[in-house]
């Protein structure tokens, strides 16, 4: 679920009231996550830290395909046995993350699927035995993959999967998700200036940078000058295919995927999206890696408080209010 990232952290640690910086690490999820809290007690910065943690902790027992105790992998591993399609009633969280999900797949056309882990699997299998998978196998997986495939019932916080064989790969959205509900978490706690960063994938809440009234974040580089934004009460995703990547037959392809093909994405892209929620910005960093700049942008522009980044084959593409 990792990306790779170009995100850095600029802090500073100037003290101009009583509070002070804390910071904490765990690694939650498969990545390294970095609280770092700004009050005048320890002890009250490590109770919102751990209540942090905790809702990693919840959210990667719920969610995670590589568990094979999880929420999600029980129910769709008993929905094979079902009869006929059945109604099943799922944690909060995963009805949120699968009602977000919904909304993302319907405005990418299906770009972002989170029905695509027949397709997930089939693609490690290929990346750890460095060879493209077979044509009777890519078309065997990509029948199991839509989300189309996917009923969602509001009322009763319950799924049905139309189609056996159906699998939840969450790796586009549920670090994001899991971002916005550690930052609640924190702030339920009292806290109110803090930052979280996942793997590099940052929410910040409050301020700690007195000029900017802010955090001041650097994402990657223009014209080789480090370039910042800023973030407050908002967040910042990155999505990219620089280390994560394999050549096969003189092509090289991402460890990102394209449910339309079932391969990895062949074009060298970098997306950087701020937005007022993680969750937002985590699932459209993975869409405009697959669409690219002219498509992803796009969206972008469609969507309230949200703007992106893209550097594709070294060309920078940027949205209106980057």
């Amino acid at each position: 679920m990792q990306k790779i990232l170009f995100v850095f952290l600029l802090l500073s640690y100037s003290i101009v009231t009583a509070e002070e910086p804390f910071e904490f690490e765990k690694p939650c999820m498969g990545l390294p996550v970095r609280v770092l809290v700004f009050c005048g007690v320890k002890q009250d910065a490590a109770t919102a830290a751990d209540a942090a943690f905790k809702r990693f902790d919840d959210i990667d027992a719920a969610m995670s395909d590589y568990r094979s105790d999880s929420e999600i992998v029980l129910l769709t591993k008993d929905a094979d046995n079902d009869t006929e399609p059945t109604w099943r009633k799922v944690s909060d969280d995963v009805f949120m993350v699968l009602t977000e999900s919904k909304k993302f797949y319907e405005l990418s056309d299906g770009t972002f699927d989170v029905t695509i882990a027949p397709l997930t699997r089939l693609w490690r299998r290929s990346r750890r035995n460095n060879e493209l998978p077979s044509d009777e196998l890519l078309t065997k997986s990509q029948t199991l993959v839509g989300f189309k495939f996917v009923e969602l019932d509001e009322k009763t916080k319950s799924i049905r999967l139309q189609k056996k064989g159906i699998r939840f790969d969450f790796g586009g959205i549920a670090k994001g998700y899991a971002l916005d509900e550690a930052a609640n978490a924190v702030k339920k706690t009292g806290v109110k200036n803090f930052l979280i960063d996942a793997g590099g994938d940052i929410v910040a809440g409050g301020t700690r940078d007195k000029t900017s009234g802010g955090w001041k974040v650097a994402v990657g580089e223009k014209n080789n000058v480090e370039e910042f934004v800023n973030l407050k009460d908002n967040a910042l995703a990155v999505s990219g295919d620089t280390f994560q990547f394999v050549e096969l037959n003189g092509t090289r392809y991402s460890h990102i995927l394209d449910p339309k093909t079932g391969l990895g994405v062949t074009t060298p892209r970098f997306a950087a999206v701020r937005s007022d929620n993680a969750t937002t910005a985590d699932v459209l960093a993975s869409i405009m890696c697959v669409l690219g700049a002219k498509k992803g942008i796009q969206i972008i522009e469609r969507l309230p408080n949200t703007e992106a980044m893209v550097i594709e084959n070294g060309k920078r593409e940027m949205s209106s209010g980057w």
